[in-house]
């Protein structure tokens, strides 16, 4: 049986070698020795996470967006399915939602004059506001 330090001699951890060592921590836990299960975990969680880096650390975010949403989501294991359902197109939902949206005994309201505004103008209002920018709070004795 082949230790830890063999592998990582190679170089990288394949996924078999990985798959190894996940069923050995295993046994490990199944065994009671919890510790030592541990630890082979916290060394299989690096290797994980450093094989991850360096495949997308070579990725360009900025100039290949799309390449790298497919590297992650291969890492992730997400599923990038687009499903089309025979049928229904984005026309065909935006004229649905059309239809049930519009409100056919609406009626536009009478325009009438705009309310005359018993407002201050801003000159009108300037000694107050002048008064209250020079205003020095005092504190209470």
């Amino acid at each position: 049986m082949c230790s830890w330090s063999a592998y990582r001699d190679l170089g990288r951890m394949t996924y078999v070698h990985l798959c190894v060592f996940i069923g050995r921590k295993n046994r490990l836990m199944r065994a009671g020795r919890i510790d030592k299960a541990n630890a082979l975990a916290v060394k299989i969680s690096k290797e994980i996470t450093s094989q991850n880096k360096t495949r997308l650390s070579s990725l360009n975010h900025k100039t290949d967006a799309k390449s790298v949403w497919k590297a992650v989501r291969q890492v992730t294991g997400a599923k990038h399915n687009v499903t089309a359902v025979d049928g229904i197109s984005a026309e065909s939902l935006n004229n649905h939602y059309v239809s049930i949206s519009t409100d056919q005994d609406y009626s536009q309201p009478n325009t009438s004059q705009p309310v005359q505004s018993n407002r201050r103008t801003l000159s009108q209002n300037l000694p107050y506001f002048e008064c209250l920018t020079n205003f020095v709070p005092r504190q209470l004795a």
